[in-house]
């Protein structure tokens, strides 16, 4: 069961995702000031003053709780995220650069944080793509009951245009 927002309902909207991850280093058009290939970063961060949500980025490798414009930023993934275990995976049946659930001091380790919202009164935040392209796929999961895969996106595992981060 899902929480409901304490204030009238609220979506936050991303209009579009080009390349949320920069895989290999393969640049979107505009060049980034900052190349991030390993540490700590909330790729997502939701912050809300005066009922005002905001998107940004925050990160913890050149500080703590640095945050930036999105577009200051390129994520890499390195060559030694690629796992071909995936391929055994039944909902990613390929495979592909894998990202730790916990922190790996040699690899990006991305997340998300809404929390930022909880003092301005919200206690949920849906996360919507209203646009994704980019090459390959990108798959968001967690750990499940038992050892298994749990979607984070209400509509499975793969990130696609109208998917939802629940």
């Amino acid at each position: 069961m899902r929480n409901t927002l304490t204030r009238p309902s609220v979506t936050l909207l991303i209009a579009t995702i080009t390349a949320a991850l920069t895989v290999l280093g393969i640049n979107t058009a505009n060049a980034a000031a900052l190349n991030f290939d390993t540490g700590h970063t909330d790729i997502f961060n939701v912050t809300a003053e005066n009922s005002q949500l905001t998107l940004n980025l925050k990160e913890d490798i050149t500080g703590q709780h640095v945050t930036r414009a999105p577009g200051e930023v390129t994520l890499v993934v390195k060559e030694g995220a690629y796992q071909s275990a995936t391929a055994q995976v039944g909902e990613i049946a390929s495979a592909g650069y894998l990202l730790p659930l916990t922190q790996d001091p040699e690899l990006l380790w991305p997340g998300w944080d809404t929390m930022g919202v909880a003092n301005d009164g919200f206690n949920a935040i849906d996360i919507n793509f209203l646009n994704v392209s980019g090459p390959g796929k990108v798959h968001l999961f967690t750990q499940g009951a038992f050892g298994g895969l749990a979607p984070l996106l209400s509509d499975g595992y793969e990130l696609k245009t109208g998917s939802v981060i629940v």
